[in-house]
């Protein structure tokens, strides 16, 4: 993978660093290179990314979440269509995986688990079990529109703390001057090449921003191979995929409240996630377009690692 990024002529450089945090070691095989993953037929992207499988013993719902796809606004639906009911006969409880103590929670009413953006220990991993017993899905962001919102992100933070950030940290008002794109860039560049490097002993937090690798890292390929990733979403279709894999999940036996499991409740969840999205200081639509930031280059680079990903989500392309 380093001598197809480098045969593109990008710049790359050494000795990322990450803002985020984590304690989750990477094993060896659990981050091996990219481009061994074998290509889907088309006639089994779809039925891959929404399948038609049940848990055997369906205790609830578990979204296996993978940051910066779009996890503010799954939260927000889950806990509006799951959370929200006060009628017995509908009433969930949350477990924030890692967080909430075993003790806090009631074996006899139906979870929605939720898998964080890092997560506390190695036993928060999703494992053959919770496919027996959770409805389990995910959620999938096109590559190029993944990196770009990393990179946002990365630069948003080096200005909320008015540090310089990285060589790399974009400085314009929508981070789209000539030199914010050249730093961009830059900063794909050095995704590239921690791609292609090895990768062990990282945590979850220093993983590269490729669809590829964090896919892998939260288990989707190895759930999904087991028979047990039960429906995964894509960022640019959410909302009707959300619908598609609770009516899933309700054929599968889930107990999903009618009066909550709505078009207008999902709406305003929609509306309500990205308002709290902003009001955190999460990128909403406050930087420029994939297409615009990435050079004919640079999206070559990215897609000739991620092509595997996008065939095996049927994602369409890289940019939306």
């Amino acid at each position: 993978m380093l001598v197809a990024f480098l045969s593109l002529g990008l710049p790359q450089r050494d000795g990322l660093s990450s803002t985020q945090s984590g304690t989750d070691v990477l094993s060896p095989s659990e981050m091996p290179n990219v481009l061994a993953q074998p290509a889907v037929p088309s006639e089994l992207r779809e039925q891959q990314a929404l399948s038609s499988s049940c848990p055997s013993n369906v205790k609830g719902i578990l979204y296996n979440h993978i940051s910066k796809t779009g996890g503010t606004l799954i939260d927000h639906m889950l806990a509006a269509v799951f959370l929200d009911s006060r009628d017995p006969a509908y009433l969930y409880q949350k477990d924030n995986r890692g967080f909430t103590p075993p003790g806090n929670l009631n074996k006899t009413r139906p979870t929605v688990v939720l898998e964080g953006d890092l997560l506390k220990d190695k036993q928060g991993m999703i494992e053959a079990a919770d496919g027996k017993n959770y409805f389990v899905i995910g959620l999938v962001r096109r590559p190029c529109d993944y990196m770009l919102s990393q990179w946002v992100e990365k630069s948003n933070e080096a200005k909320k703390h008015e540090s310089t950030g990285a060589s790399w940290s974009g400085t314009s008002a929508h981070f789209d001057s000539e030199a914010d794109k050249e730093k961009f860039h830059m900063y794909v560049g050095e995704m590239l090449n921690k791609s292609g490097s090895d990768t062990r002993g990282l945590t979850l937090g220093e993983a590269p921003a490729s669809m590829s690798v964090r896919t892998r890292i939260r288990g989707y390929d190895s759930a999904m191979d087991g028979g047990y990733m039960h429906c995964v979403m894509k960022t640019h279709t959410v909302e009707d995929d959300f619908k598609k894999c609770i009516k899933q999940y309700e054929s599968c036996g889930g107990v999903v409240d009618p009066a909550f499991f709505t078009e207008n409740v999902i709406k305003a969840a929609t509306a309500q996630a990205s308002k709290d999205a902003a009001a955190n200081g999460r990128s909403v639509g406050n930087h420029a377009s994939c297409d615009s930031m990435f050079d004919a280059t640079t999206k070559a680079a990215v897609e000739k690692i991620e092509q595997s990903t996008i065939s095996k989500y049927n994602l369409g392309k890289c940019c939306s």
